[in-house]
C-alpha cells in the first residue's frame, strides 16, 4: 500500500487484524495473514504522533 495514506488505526479485511499506521511510513503486509487488504477503521493523527513520538 501507499506509505502516504492517511495516519490511523487499520483492520485487515482478510483476517480483521488491527495495526496503525502514520503516514510516511512502509505499510507493510498484515503480520496475522500476510496479505495487503487494510480499511481505515479510525483517523487520529494526534494519537499516533504522541505514540511516535514515545518510540
Amino acid at each position: 500500500m501507499d506509505a502516504n495514506i492517511p495516519s490511523g488505526m487499520y483492520k485487515c479485511t482478510i483476517c480483521h487484524n488491527v495495526v496503525s499506521h502514520i503516514q510516511g511510513k512502509e505499510f507493510l503486509p498484515c503480520t496475522e495473514c500476510n496479505k495487503v487488504s487494510w480499511e481505515i477503521i479510525k483517523q487520529d493523527e494526534d494519537y499516533l504522533a504522541s505514540i511516535h513520538h514515545e518510540n
